[in-house]
């Protein structure tokens, strides 16, 4: 997505003025479009052979400050496949309180996953003890706005939970707080495979075992599943009512107009479709529709899941 990067990285620079220095968190230098700052995977204490990739992409969000912890305590991320196409503010100038999108429109996004759902919701509580503050919408928006401390809070608040309910992993007691909520993300994600696979009546009791261990009945494992989600983590747990002074304001929630799209000048190897005018893209979906962001996934860019150019 090289080629992608560079627009979603002029995007940035065009509509958000809070934003003051931009990393690109990468394997490979060459791909950082001028300006901006690279910030090499391999800094990151993790081994990304042990873990699913989308897990390991969320982990590099949420451990941002474990490498840089120099910068601002706010930090904006957004996945590297998203254009953003309209004027925005990160945090409200008045409050201090950082600005929240959500979403409602995938039902797999919001929904449980014992409702048909991903889980994202089960997830965020099996690691909190938290429910999201309404069931109806998910953080899972392609963005969101991290504070340093609350991230340090949220690593805390997990690893205690856990050594509380005896499920603290490892035996070392010298493990920092952020390695045991590490270790405990990655050990509550269920891979998608898995997921669609329950979602579509595709296991029967003869498969559950070798794909969950345990002595659980159907019913257990179906309400213990869950897919990872660093976003709705995040933001259920800012959102819960705790009176941590170390926490910054609560976020002040918005909806934001926006579609995944498959047409968006891109091909699915990354390289620029000929004939595709790109500004032009950019002030119709922004302008004439109304949305304040795109996001061009890899796998979609040879559907044509929305025609920006006659869709109004």
């Amino acid at each position: 997505d090289s080629m992608i990067l560079a627009m979603a990285v002029d995007c940035v620079r065009r509509h958000f003025p809070q934003v003051h220095r931009i990393f690109i968190i990468s394997e490979d230098a060459s791909i950082v479009p001028p300006g901006c700052i690279f910030l090499d995977e391999s800094r990151f204490p993790m081994d990304k052979t042990k873990m699913e990739g989308e897990v390991y992409q969320q982990l590099l969000k949420l451990l941002f400050f474990r490498v840089v912890p120099w910068a601002t305590p706010y930090i904006f991320v957004t996945d590297a496949d998203t254009l953003w196409l309209q004027d925005q503010l990160l945090v409200d100038e008045a409050t201090s309180a950082p600005l929240a999108a959500w979403g409602a429109d995938a039902f797999w996004d919001v929904r449980r996953f014992e409702h048909g759902g991903y889980g994202y919701e089960d997830f965020a509580e099996a690691l909190t003890g938290f429910r999201k503050p309404k069931w109806n919408r998910t953080a899972v928006c392609h963005h969101a706005v991290f504070h340093k401390a609350a991230l340090e809070v949220l690593f805390e608040h997990v690893s205690k939970r856990a050594a509380s309910e005896g499920l603290r992993p490892g035996s070392d007691a010298t493990w920092e707080d952020w390695e045991v909520f590490g270790e405990l993300f990655v050990a509550h994600h269920t891979p998608r495979p898995l997921l669609s696979a329950v979602v579509n009546n595709a296991l029967d009791g003869s498969n559950w075992s070798a794909l969950i261990p345990g002595h659980w009945t159907p019913e257990d494992r179906r309400r213990r599943i869950h897919a990872a989600s660093e976003y709705e983590l995040y933001h259920v747990f800012v959102s819960a009512p705790t009176a941590d002074p170390r926490l910054p304001p609560a976020p002040q929630d918005r909806h934001l107009r926006w579609k995944d799209i498959g047409n968006c000048c891109f091909e699915t190897s990354g390289q620029r479709k000929a004939n595709c005018d790109v500004e032009a893209l950019h002030d119709s979906l922004g302008h004439d529709h109304g949305l304040a962001f795109v996001t061009c996934h890899a796998h979609l860019r040879d559907k044509v899941r929305w025609n920006w150019k006659a869709d109004s």
